[in-house]
This record gives structure tokens, C-alpha cells and sequence, in this order.
């Protein structure tokens, strides 16, 4: 399992460069297509590369068992269906963008690089990090730290916990807590906590709705993108979702 995961990230970061590469000069080489089951939102396609991965009908449920769903589950899939913006961005008011991200994930720093150029030539461009472990219990418990971390602590743990070797567990994330000078207490208990793990669901209801396999994943404004990609791409879209607002 952890290989065909870290084989995928490997094609997702591959896909993203060879849409770089696929793009012909002018404003016609973008293309979108509608999401199944999410009207408001859109996916980027060129030349098949991004829709290759992310097909609409063929991703929304992978790998999951609709006979286990949770309450949590449930109630994620019916937030989503009652305001997928808002589920999505939360109190963000559009433009913003949703980064689908995962500690373990080799690709997702150098691709956040590219997400800060982005915000500072577009400083109202609000960025909303979902946590999606996709790599085991280590990312899932990361993404439970860090969903229980609150907004002001959650940049400092993220700093540490991103691509360590260590095995994440409650013990590791205390000894991170207390060389930040945080009390691990709240922390460790809102891991387990009911908002963290409706947190948690909510986020992986998003990414099965938009066909996100693994990571990272954006939602710019109400277009949907697996992989990497480059700046020049990105501009683009946020130019094409400025019109559309």
C-alpha cells in the first residue's frame, strides 16, 4: 500500500509538469470540465493529462466502503451537499484557494514555494491547508494534531512534523509540543476529539467529491487541480476565476 502510494504521488508530480509542458502559447491552451456531482466547481484539463488521473465517475468513492461510512462520514456528505463552497472554504469569501495536503507528502513543500509567489503577487488570495493523510497512521495522526492544534499553533507543529522520519504517534507529538513551548495536554486530547474527527472526515468527503487521490490538491476559486503545478499555470486559472466572480 505505501508503495503504490508513494507511485502515485510520484505520477501526480509527474502529471503536474507535463501539463507545464502540454501548454501551447495563448490563453486557448486551458481547458475545463464539469465535476460530477459538484455543479458549482469545474476541473482543469489539457490534453487529458490531469483528467487521466482524476476522472469524473471513476474517482469520487475510491476506496471507500459505503457499507462503514461513519456518522461523521454522513454528516460531511451532507454538508457538502448543502454549500460545497462553504464546506469547502469555510468563512473565506472567494478568491481563495484549498490546499489538500499530507506531512509525508515529498512534493508538497516545494509546491507550497510556488503557493506563497502566487499569494504575493495576489495578497487577497486566501489560503484555507486541509490536512489529508494519505500515507498511514503517521499522517493520520499529524493531520489530528494539527486539526487540534488550533490556527495560531498549527503553523509552528506543521513546521516540525512535515517529512519527518519518525514515527508520528501521541508520544512524538508531545516531545514536538513541548520543544515549541506548547502544553501537549489540549492537544493530545482534542486528537481524539468529536470537531476533530468531523474535521478530519469533512476533509476526505472534499477530496473523494472532487476525485483528489493524493497529494497536494488545490480548489482555486472553483476550479479543481490534482498535482504540482507550475506559477504560470496557476496565474492563469486565478485570472480566468477572477472573471467568473
Amino acid at each position: 500500500m505505501r508503495l503504490r502510494r508513494l507511485i502515485l504521488t510520484g505520477a501526480i508530480a509527474f502529471s503536474g509538469i507535463a501539463l507545464l509542458r502540454a501548454l501551447p502559447r495563448g490563453r486557448s491552451s486551458i481547458e475545463y470540465e464539469p465535476i460530477a456531482g459538484m455543479p458549482q466547481f469545474r476541473r482543469l484539463v489539457t490534453s487529458g493529462h490531469i483528467s487521466a488521473l482524476t476522472g469524473a465517475g471513476a474517482v469520487p468513492l475510491f476506496g471507500l466502503n459505503l457499507a462503514d461510512r461513519s456518522p461523521y462520514d454522513m454528516a460531511a456528505n451532507d454538508r457538502i451537499a448543502a454549500d460545497p463552497v462553504a464546506a469547502l472554504f469555510g468563512a473565506s469569501a472567494l478568491p481563495a484557494m484549498a490546499y489538500f495536503t499530507d506531512i509525508r507528502c515529498p512534493i508538497c513543500r516545494p509546491f507550497e514555494a510556488t503557493l506563497d509567489a502566487l499569494q504575493a503577487e495576489m495578497p487577497d488570495l486566501i489560503r484555507v491547508t486541509l490536512d489529508y493523510p494519505v500515507f498511514g497512521d503517521s499522517s493520520a495522526n499529524a493531520a489530528r494534531a494539527l486539526i487540534a492544534a488550533g490556527p495560531e499553533l498549527a503553523p509552528r507543529l506543521r513546521a516540525r512534523l512535515t517529512r519527518v522520519p519518525a514515527v508520528v504517534d501521541a508520544r512524538y507529538i508531545a516531545t514536538v509540543l513541548d520543544s515549541l513551548q506548547a502544553d501537549p495536554a489540549p492537544v493530545l486530547a482534542g486528537m481524539s476529539a468529536p470537531e476533530t474527527e468531523a474535521r478530519l472526515a469533512l476533509t476526505r468527503a472534499l477530496a473523494r467529491a472532487f476525485g483528489f487521490l493524493g497529494t497536494p490538491a488545490l480548489v482555486l476559486g472553483r476550479t479543481a487541480m490534482l498535482g504540482a503545478q507550475p506559477l504560470p499555470l496557476l496565474r492563469r486559472v486565478a485570472s480566468d476565476e477572477r472573471e467568473r466572480l
